[in-house]
C-alpha cells in the first residue's frame, strides 16, 4: 500500500492540485503576478483557421521529444523551416522524400553531426512526412475537428487518439499526441511527459506509464472542476520554470523540491483523515442524532483541538487549503449518514411485534 494508504482519492486530488497551485505562486519568478500567470492555462492556438495551421503544429510537437527542441530551435528557426515545407502545406509536404528533406534541412542549418537513423533531424524529417501524409486527408479545419469529436464519447475513446496518431505518425508517441492535441486547443488532453510521470510516480498515486499517468491527470482535474491542460501547465511551469509566454523570464526547476514537499503534505491530509475518520465513529456514534450542519461544526472544531497533535512533527507547519478543508467535511457528512442509517436499522429492529 503507498503512503497515502486508504486516503480518501478525492481528497488526494484536490489535496495535490490545491498544493501545487499554491506552490507555483510562492515561486513566481520576478515579472509575473497571479493575474500574469491566467494566460497560460489557456490554450494560445484554439482559433486555428488552416489545416496548414495544424501542420505546423504537429511539426512543433513533434520535436518536443527530450533534448531535440535544443537541437532543431522550431521557434528561432521558424520562417525558415516553414519556407522549405511550403508554408506548412500538407498536401505539398506529403510528397517529399525523407532522405531529400532531411538532407535540406542539414544543408540549411549547417548540421555537423553524424548522419544516422537515429539522428534527431532524421527523425524529425520522418515525423514531418508522416504527418503531412495524415492531415492532407482533411479538406478543412471543421473536417479535422469533426475527426477529433468522433472521439470524444468518453475519456477512453478520447485516449484512443493519441494512440491512433502516434501509430501514423513516426516518433510521435502517445505523450506528444497528447501535446499536440492540447495546444491545438483541446484541452481536455494533458501530456504525460517525464515531468508528469516523475511527480505521480514519486508520489506513489501511479505507475510510471503515460497510459496511466493520462488517466489520473484527467481524474484530478475532474475533481477539482477545472481543465486538465490547466493542471498540465501548473505542474509543467513548477517544473520547468519556463514562462515562454513572457520574453526574458526564467525561472529555475522546482521539481525535487516540489516532490518531497507534495509528498509531506498528502502524508498530512492522510494522517488528518484517518484521525477524522475514526473520530467522528467515535464520538458520532454515542451522541444523539444530529441535524446538516454537525458535519461542519465537527470539522472545525476537530481543527481546532486536535490538528496541532498530527502537526507538531512536521519541520514547518502544514496548513489545510479550503478545498481540502471542504472535501474533509464532505467525508465527515458521509460518515456521519452512514452512521444515521445503522441507527435507523437498529432502532427498526428493536420495535415490537404488533399482534
Amino acid at each position: 500500500m503507498s503512503f497515502v494508504g486508504d486516503m480518501n482519492i478525492k481528497l488526494r486530488s484536490v489535496s495535490l492540485y490545491a498544493f501545487a497551485e499554491q506552490y507555483l505562486k510562492e515561486h513566481l519568478p520576478e515579472g509575473i503576478d497571479e493575474a500574469g500567470l491566467e494566460k497560460y492555462f489557456v490554450s494560445q492556438e484554439h482559433n486555428l483557421d488552416s489545416i496548414n495551421s495544424i501542420f505546423e503544429r504537429f511539426v512543433r510537437s513533434t520535436q518536443n521529444y527530450q533534448r531535440m527542441p535544443k537541437v532543431i530551435k522550431f521557434d528561432e528557426r521558424r520562417d525558415e523551416i516553414s519556407r522549405i515545407l511550403n508554408g506548412f502545406t500538407p498536401a505539398n509536404v506529403a510528397q517529399y522524400n525523407v532522405d531529400e528533406l532531411y538532407a535540406t534541412f542539414r544543408k540549411q542549418f549547417n548540421i555537423t553531426s553524424k548522419e544516422s537513423p537515429q539522428n534527431s533531424w532524421y527523425k524529425w524529417s520522418k515525423s514531418i512526412v508522416d504527418s503531412a501524409r495524415l492531415l492532407r486527408e482533411f479538406k478543412s479545419t471543421d473536417d479535422f475537428r469533426a475527426f477529433v469529436d468522433s472521439f470524444s464519447y468518453n475519456a477512453a475513446t478520447r485516449a484512443a487518439l493519441p494512440f491512433y496518431l502516434s501509430g501514423k505518425i513516426s516518433g510521435m508517441g502517445f505523450a506528444l499526441a497528447c501535446d499536440a492535441l492540447k495546444e491545438l486547443g483541446y484541452e481536455y488532453y494533458p501530456k504525460p511527459d517525464v515531468h508528469m510521470i516523475e511527480i505521480l510516480a514519486n508520489l506513489e498515486i501511479t505507475e510510471a506509464d503515460p497510459l496511466s499517468v493520462y488517466e489520473e491527470l484527467i481524474r484530478i482535474a475532474d475533481d477539482n472542476g477545472i481543465t486538465p491542460y490547466k493542471l498540465d501547465k501548473v505542474l509543467w511551469l513548477i517544473c520547468s520554470g519556463n514562462y515562454y509566454l513572457d520574453e526574458g523570464i526564467k525561472a529555475p526547476s522546482y521539481k525535487k523540491e516540489f516532490i518531497e514537499q507534495a509528498k509531506e503534505h498528502l502524508n498530512f491530509l492522510s494522517s488528518v483523515e484517518h484521525r477524522i475518520t475514526g473520530d467522528i465513529i467515535a464520538i458520532y456514534s454515542h451522541e444523539q442524532e444530529a441535524d446538516d450542519s454537525y458535519s461542519r461544526e465537527f470539522t472545525k472544531r476537530f481543527m481546532e483541538e486536535r490538528l496541532h497533535q498530527i502537526n507538531w512533527m512536521t519541520k514547518v507547519p502544514i496548513v489545510i487549503y479550503p478545498p481540502e478543508n471542504d472535501v474533509i467535511i464532505e467525508r465527515v457528512d458521509r460518515m456521519k449518514r452512514m452512521i444515521d442509517r445503522q441507527r435507523k436499522l437498529e432502532s427498526e429492529e428493536t420495535k415490537p411485534l404488533h399482534d
